[in-house]
């Protein structure tokens, strides 16, 4: 499962990530990389001139199934 990440560093504050909960999550990653087109017309004016100047960034990142994470581990006979 792919989703888009809003991504900027702040000098002071450090970095600042926001997933974009208006689209996705994606199935694949060509997916999620052909809509960021449509997700960055979206955006507000200013977060557009963020993107075009290089201070803000959208990415597509893949989110791993927390499932396989919690299951508990088979012990060994």
């Amino acid at each position: 499962m792919w989703v888009v990440l809003l991504v900027s560093i702040h000098l002071l504050l450090g970095p600042n990530v926001t997933v974009v909960a208006d689209f996705g999550p994606y199935r694949t990653r060509q997916a999620c990389e052909a809509d960021l087109v449509r997700v960055q017309a979206q955006l507000p004016d200013e977060d557009k001139a963020a993107v075009t100047e290089g201070e803000l960034a959208l990415l597509c990142l893949s989110v791993s199934d927390y499932r396989a994470l919690a299951e508990p581990e088979a012990e060994s006979p």
